[in-house]
């Protein structure tokens, strides 16, 4: 439980910092109505057998019998789902590598005024090349 709460709270959190929490509302809104229902479902069987103990063997047969109609559902149920996913298949699109522009390999110049080449030959004899390459790098880690 702890688990699944650091997982929805971290997608909260992702959504604040993207800026996009009204794109989050919108989408759980219109998902929420076909999963609330069953999810009010799966609470109330479960919180009677919690409850009473002796309805507990009937409450987990219950509960599997929802979980089965959730699978079988027409229209929605999983394997419908399923085989409508496996008749149309989406086919893939073409994707395109970008382009090096100029001369490969590229010198970078290190903190100590020499240069590199920052191909896989050159990476291994400068290994602080990659830290003055970006600016501000060197700055914030005080090198």
């Amino acid at each position: 439980m702890p688990l699944l709460f650091a997982i929805l709270g971290a997608a909260l959190l992702v959504s604040a910092i993207l800026n996009t929490q009204s794109q989050l509302g919108t989408l759980l809104a219109a998902d929420m109505p076909g999963y609330l229902k069953w999810a009010a479902a799966l609470i109330v069987i479960g919180a009677i057998g919690a409850v009473v103990p002796e309805a507990r063997g009937v409450s987990r047969a219950l509960l599997g019998l929802v979980i089965l109609v959730i699978f079988l559902t027409s229209g929605s149920g999983f394997f419908t789902q399923f085989a409508a996913a496996v008749q149309s298949p989406v086919a893939p699109t073409a994707t395109t590598l970008p382009t090096p522009q100029g001369a490969l390999p590229v010198a970078v110049t290190v903190s100590g005024g020499t240069t590199a080449a920052s191909g896989a030959a050159g990476a291994a004899g400068a290994a602080g090349s990659a830290v003055s390459a970006i600016p501000g790098i060197a700055t914030l880690l005080g090198l």
